[in-house]
């Protein structure tokens, strides 16, 4: 499957509170959300380099349900740089409640959606709260960090700078921002910039779930 433009969603009609547009890097294009929860997930999204493609809305789907024909739209569609796919839908932990206000609507709408999936051969997942705010600063520090590489165009010698700041962190393993600034081996100006870039790119990775990102942030290679 591939997808790179969201279906057309009236504002006014969708269900859901608080509305954000929002340009990702990714997508290379505006981005529309119909809830907080759908933007925070799409920062968790943006900000994960295991994340290569996606899209938002995607699809109105179609399943017969005991012999009535069903629909429901998607809310995010990920592809993954291992060549998988999947489907989120992402729902607020109240709503997953048996008793609930929203509770059958949001069960019913579950139903539909990991059935389409499950005959269409493609991982389905529900993520809430419990997934998204895995720390305290987690989100807030995703949000800096995806308005950090919006605006950051990447220095014509980034390929030495990424080679020197690989090498920096095989010899020394972990650092944190502040030593890494005064090294000398980050773009004068613009040394936040280039590590945000560094994180989204997967080269590095910066400890934010514990506390806000600033020069005390450990740095690491990805994936050590």
């Amino acid at each position: 499957m591939y997808f790179d433009k969201p279906i057309k969603m009236p504002r006014g009609t969708h269900y859901g509170n608080n509305y954000w547009e929002v340009f990702s890097k990714k997508m290379n294009r505006k981005a529309c959300f119909f809830s907080n929860l759908e933007y925070h997930n799409f920062l968790t999204l943006e900000m994960n380099p295991k994340v290569v493609q996606m899209c938002e809305q995607p699809l109105e789907i179609e399943v017969m349900i005991d012999g009535k024909l069903e629909k429901s739209i998607l809310d995010f569609w990920i592809k993954y740089d291992d060549g998988s796919e999947e489907i989120q839908e992402v729902k607020s932990i109240g709503s997953l409640i048996e008793g609930s206000k929203d509770y059958i609507r949001t069960k019913a709408q579950i139903h539909k959606q990991r059935l389409w999936c499950e005959e269409n051969s493609i991982a389905y997942t529900v993520r809430s709260e419990k997934e998204l705010y895995s720390g305290e600063y987690t989100i807030d520090n995703y949000a800096f960090m995806a308005a950090r590489i919006r605006r950051y165009t990447l220095p014509e010698d980034t390929k030495t700078y990424r080679n020197v700041l690989i090498g920096y962190l095989e010899a020394c393993k972990r650092t944190d921002v502040r030593m890494l600034i005064e090294s000398g081996r980050l773009p004068l100006g613009n040394e936040m910039n280039f590590l945000c870039y560094m994180h989204f790119e997967g080269v590095i990775n910066m400890s934010i779930d514990d506390r806000p990102l600033d020069n005390r942030t450990e740095v690491t290679l990805f994936g050590k």
